[in-house]
């Protein structure tokens, strides 16, 4: 029986060891974030962020963006025998993709949508 009563009071004794633990470093924590804060509070000043002037001017209406511009041109072709339209994508002597091919009624809704939309470029 004195085995029982002495694990229970080894039990309660690692308990109140770890509630002892914890409570100091949670207190700890606190009193590092309050002098934390207080020093920050004390040692702060405002300045104004300053930015040079950028070496080029933008204007709205100006073309251009971070990114390089696609210099990559569409060869279109017509194919006689098959009556298709063979797309070819190319920058210089160098094909960049394996071609496209398109029917005669694709090419034509094709081609509608491109003059649309350079249409509204213009405008």
């Amino acid at each position: 029986m004195t085995k029982k009563y002495q694990f229970k009071y080894n039990l309660s004794f690692i308990f109140f060891i770890v509630l002892l633990f914890s409570a100091g470093v949670i207190s700890a924590q606190n009193s590092t974030t309050n002098k934390q804060l207080n020093n920050s509070k004390s040692t702060t000043s405002t300045q104004k962020d300053t930015i040079a002037p950028l070496p080029y001017s933008f204007k709205n209406l100006q073309k251009g963006s971070l990114f390089l511009n696609n210099n990559s041109e569409t060869e279109v072709i017509f194919d006689p025998q098959s009556g298709n339209y063979i797309f070819y994508e190319k920058i210089g002597d160098y094909y960049l993709k394996h071609p496209t091919y398109m029917t005669a009624e694709e090419y034509r809704e094709y081609r509608l949508q491109r003059d649309m939309l350079e249409y509204s470029k213009e405008k």
